[in-house]
Protein backbone atom coordinates (compact mmCIF):
# COMPACT_ATOMS: atom_id res chain seq x y z
CA UNK A 1 0.00 0.00 0.00
CA UNK A 2 2.93 2.34 0.68
CA UNK A 3 4.10 1.96 -2.92
CA UNK A 4 1.05 3.94 -4.04
CA UNK A 5 2.73 7.31 -3.55
CA UNK A 6 5.97 6.65 -5.44
CA UNK A 7 4.09 4.86 -8.22
CA UNK A 8 1.63 7.74 -8.62
CA UNK A 9 4.55 10.16 -8.58
CA UNK A 10 6.36 8.19 -11.29
CA UNK A 11 3.28 8.02 -13.53
CA UNK A 12 2.33 11.69 -13.20
CA UNK A 13 5.97 12.77 -13.40
CA UNK A 14 6.30 10.93 -16.71
CA UNK A 15 3.15 12.63 -18.02
CA UNK A 16 4.21 16.11 -16.92
CA UNK A 17 6.11 16.85 -20.14
CA UNK A 18 3.09 16.04 -22.28
CA UNK A 19 0.68 17.87 -19.99
CA UNK A 20 2.97 20.90 -20.02
CA UNK A 21 2.31 21.34 -23.75
CA UNK A 22 -1.42 21.70 -23.11
CA UNK A 23 -1.62 23.35 -19.71
CA UNK A 24 1.66 25.13 -19.10
CA UNK A 25 4.14 24.50 -16.34
CA UNK A 26 2.67 27.14 -13.99
CA UNK A 27 -0.73 25.48 -14.04
CA UNK A 28 0.79 22.04 -13.40
CA UNK A 29 2.71 23.34 -10.38
CA UNK A 30 -0.48 24.87 -8.97
CA UNK A 31 -2.50 21.68 -9.58
CA UNK A 32 0.27 19.63 -7.98
CA UNK A 33 0.32 21.92 -4.96
CA UNK A 34 -3.46 21.73 -4.63
CA UNK A 35 -3.25 17.92 -4.75
CA UNK A 36 -0.59 17.97 -2.02
CA UNK A 37 -2.82 20.18 0.11
CA UNK A 38 -5.72 17.78 -0.42
CA UNK A 39 -3.49 14.80 0.47
CA UNK A 40 -2.41 16.53 3.69
CA UNK A 41 -6.02 17.08 4.66
CA UNK A 42 -6.94 13.46 3.80
CA UNK A 43 -4.02 12.10 5.80
CA UNK A 44 -4.86 14.33 8.77
CA UNK A 45 -8.37 12.89 8.85
CA UNK A 46 -7.26 9.26 9.27
CA UNK A 47 -7.15 7.50 12.62
CA UNK A 48 -5.93 4.14 13.90
CA UNK A 49 -9.34 2.48 13.78
CA UNK A 50 -9.96 3.09 10.09
CA UNK A 51 -9.39 0.57 7.34
CA UNK A 52 -5.92 0.93 5.84
CA UNK A 53 -7.50 0.98 2.38
CA UNK A 54 -8.54 4.57 3.16
CA UNK A 55 -4.85 5.40 3.20
CA UNK A 56 -4.49 4.41 -0.46
CA UNK A 57 -6.39 7.37 -1.99
CA UNK A 58 -4.47 9.84 0.17
CA UNK A 59 -1.14 8.34 -0.91
CA UNK A 60 -2.19 8.32 -4.57
CA UNK A 61 -3.20 11.99 -4.38
CA UNK A 62 0.09 12.88 -2.65
CA UNK A 63 2.10 11.04 -5.30
CA UNK A 64 0.20 12.71 -8.13
CA UNK A 65 0.77 16.10 -6.51
CA UNK A 66 4.49 15.49 -6.15
CA UNK A 67 4.70 14.14 -9.70
CA UNK A 68 3.13 17.29 -11.10
CA UNK A 69 4.78 19.88 -8.88
CA UNK A 70 8.38 18.65 -8.54
CA UNK A 71 9.43 18.61 -12.22
CA UNK A 72 7.24 21.63 -12.87
CA UNK A 73 8.96 23.70 -10.21
CA UNK A 74 12.37 22.99 -11.70
CA UNK A 75 11.13 23.76 -15.21
CA UNK A 76 9.35 26.94 -14.12
CA UNK A 77 12.48 28.35 -12.50
CA UNK A 78 15.00 27.30 -15.15
CA UNK A 79 12.79 28.53 -18.02
CA UNK A 80 12.85 32.00 -16.52
CA UNK A 81 16.56 32.14 -15.81
CA UNK A 82 18.85 33.97 -18.23
CA UNK A 83 20.92 31.58 -20.36
CA UNK A 84 24.13 32.59 -18.59
CA UNK A 85 22.59 31.73 -15.20
CA UNK A 86 20.95 28.42 -16.15
CA UNK A 87 23.51 26.25 -14.31
CA UNK A 88 23.26 28.42 -11.21
CA UNK A 89 19.47 28.39 -11.29
CA UNK A 90 19.39 24.61 -11.68
CA UNK A 91 21.84 24.11 -8.81
CA UNK A 92 19.88 26.50 -6.61
CA UNK A 93 16.65 24.57 -7.29
CA UNK A 94 18.38 21.31 -6.37
CA UNK A 95 19.95 22.75 -3.23
CA UNK A 96 16.69 24.38 -2.15
CA UNK A 97 14.76 21.12 -2.61
CA UNK A 98 17.33 19.18 -0.58
CA UNK A 99 17.35 21.71 2.26
CA UNK A 100 13.54 22.01 2.24
CA UNK A 101 13.09 18.22 2.34
CA UNK A 102 15.52 17.84 5.24
CA UNK A 103 14.17 20.80 7.17
CA UNK A 104 10.58 19.80 6.49
CA UNK A 105 11.10 16.29 7.86
CA UNK A 106 12.85 17.68 10.94
CA UNK A 107 10.07 20.19 11.60
CA UNK A 108 7.29 17.64 11.10
CA UNK A 109 9.05 15.15 13.37
CA UNK A 110 9.42 17.89 15.98
CA UNK A 111 5.67 18.53 15.70
CA UNK A 112 4.99 14.81 16.22
CA UNK A 113 7.29 14.68 19.24
CA UNK A 114 5.97 17.93 20.66
CA UNK A 115 2.30 16.94 20.40
CA UNK A 116 2.35 13.44 21.86
CA UNK A 117 5.05 11.33 20.23
CA UNK A 118 5.04 8.68 17.56
CA UNK A 119 2.36 6.59 19.30
CA UNK A 120 -0.17 9.43 19.26
CA UNK A 121 -2.67 9.70 16.40
CA UNK A 122 -3.21 13.36 17.30
CA UNK A 123 0.50 14.02 16.95
CA UNK A 124 0.52 12.62 13.42
CA UNK A 125 -2.65 14.52 12.59
CA UNK A 126 -0.96 17.71 13.79
CA UNK A 127 2.06 17.06 11.60
CA UNK A 128 -0.13 16.60 8.51
CA UNK A 129 -1.99 19.82 9.33
CA UNK A 130 1.29 21.72 9.71
CA UNK A 131 2.50 20.21 6.43
CA UNK A 132 -0.76 21.24 4.77
CA UNK A 133 -0.35 24.78 6.10
CA UNK A 134 3.15 24.92 4.59
CA UNK A 135 1.77 23.73 1.25
CA UNK A 136 -0.96 26.40 1.43
CA UNK A 137 1.66 29.10 2.02
CA UNK A 138 3.66 27.73 -0.92
CA UNK A 139 0.58 27.87 -3.15
CA UNK A 140 -0.11 31.48 -2.21
CA UNK A 141 3.52 32.44 -2.86
CA UNK A 142 3.48 30.59 -6.20
CA UNK A 143 0.37 32.47 -7.31
CA UNK A 144 1.85 35.79 -6.19
CA UNK A 145 5.23 35.14 -7.86
CA UNK A 146 3.53 33.94 -11.05
CA UNK A 147 1.52 37.17 -11.24
CA UNK A 148 4.63 39.28 -10.53
CA UNK A 149 6.61 37.49 -13.24
CA UNK A 150 3.81 37.93 -15.77
CA UNK A 151 3.59 41.65 -14.94
CA UNK A 152 7.35 41.95 -15.44
CA UNK A 153 6.96 40.58 -18.97
CA UNK A 154 4.54 43.31 -20.00
CA UNK A 155 5.74 46.41 -21.86
CA UNK A 156 6.48 49.36 -19.53
CA UNK A 157 3.18 51.18 -20.15
CA UNK A 158 1.06 48.09 -19.50
CA UNK A 159 3.10 47.38 -16.35
CA UNK A 160 2.31 50.83 -15.01
CA UNK A 161 -1.39 50.38 -15.84
CA UNK A 162 -1.48 46.87 -14.27
CA UNK A 163 0.20 47.89 -10.99
CA UNK A 164 -2.08 47.76 -7.95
Amino acid sequence: ILLARPLAMAVTGALTGTLNKYMGVDTLVLIGGALLLLASMLLSSLDATQDLRLLLPALLVAGAGLGLSSPGTTAMITQRAPAAMLGTASALVSLSATVANSLGMAVLFAVVEGTGGVDSIEAHRSSFLVGGACVAVGLVLTIWLRAAWRRSQLPEQQRTDAAP
